[in-house]
């Protein structure tokens, strides 16, 4: 499942990703199995996004809360 994760994902169409609006926050970990530049395309491509990279893996929101926690209660206190 990891492997097809790493070599085939993610299959999103940029142009979808611009008509998102809202604010979005993408967190992913520094040492994800989706590679970073897939991550920073997704976040590039959505007007008001911001992109946390935060210590662990895939699974960082679990791995790491508090680090996690922190960035999603810092954007959401600035929204």
């Amino acid at each position: 499942k990891l492997l097809r994760l790493m070599s085939h994902e993610p299959h999103i169409d940029p142009q979808s990703l611009s008509v998102i609006k809202c604010p979005v926050l993408v967190i992913a970990g520094k040492f994800d199995v989706i590679k970073s530049n897939h991550t920073k395309m997704i976040a590039s491509h959505i007007e008001n996004c911001t992109l946390v990279f935060i210590n662990g893996f895939h699974n960082a929101v679990y791995t790491n809360p508090r680090d996690f926690n922190s960035e999603a209660d810092k954007f959401l206190r600035g929204i």
